[in-house]
């Protein structure tokens, strides 16, 4: 006597995988905005630490290595290119760990003013940061989009 109850497939379910964005997503530009932003403000932490002493030049290749990586990370998110959400957190995490560090140090100096306009500084870099980790960035930045094979997939070739 047969029983009643449905039979399974020995083969594994599908994996539910999410859909991909028709389009940019709507944090893509506020990410490169914020980007662009963050080198502004290394780039002018650049020229004040040059105001204040002028033969320290070589040191500017720093701050312009810095703007330069967040402008390249903020290019590629626009893109959609692989790894620009990794390569703009990164560039931006840098320029926020050391505006964060200069603000505590004024903090501790006992420059209350100076350390509000550090933390000032430092919002830029950090909403770079958190809008670059967010997920429809990430999936705006994936190897596989727009990279399928004209003909599926081949587990759907092999269900035919």
């Amino acid at each position: 006597m047969p029983s009643s109850a449905a039979r399974r497939s020995p083969r594994a379910a599908p994996l539910a995988r999410a859909e991909e964005p028709a389009g940019r997503p709507d944090l893509v530009p506020y990410a490169v905005v914020f980007g662009v932003l963050t080198a502004g403000v290394v780039l002018y932490l650049g020229w004040l630490l040059l105001r204040g002493d002028p033969e320290a030049g070589p040191l500017l290749a720093v701050p312009a290595g810095v703007a330069l990586a967040v402008l390249l990370g903020a290019g590629l998110v626009w893109r959609g290119v692989r790894g620009g959400w990794a390569l703009l957190a990164v560039a931006s995490l840098v320029p926020f760990l050391g505006i964060l560090f200069v603000a505590f140090l004024f903090g501790a100096l006992g420059a209350g003013g100076d350390m509000a306009l550090a933390l000032l500084l430092a919002v830029a870099p950090l909403n770079s940061l958190v809008l670059a980790l967010r997920a429809p960035v990430r999936a705006w930045c994936t190897p596989s989009r727009g990279t399928r094979p004209a003909g599926g997939t081949r587990a759907a070739r092999r269900a035919r």
